[in-house]
């Protein structure tokens, strides 16, 4: 399975001249339990998670 089958873009949005907001959703099956870390694949919730100053394209 490679990267572009691990999730998808759900939105793109420029904020600004300088900044671009983009939202992912993770599509993988499988997902660790956040209290034993076994693998499971009944997915409960998927937290938002914000990554800021992410630099791409040079």
């Amino acid at each position: 399975m490679g990267l572009e089958d691990a999730f998808t873009v759900v939105l793109i949005e420029r904020v600004d001249p300088a900044r671009v907001k983009a939202v992912i959703a993770v599509t993988v099956r499988e997902d660790a339990c956040r209290g034993c870390g076994g693998l499971s694949s009944r997915i409960n919730e998927r937290p938002m998670i914000a990554v800021k100053d992410l630099k791409v394209s040079g």
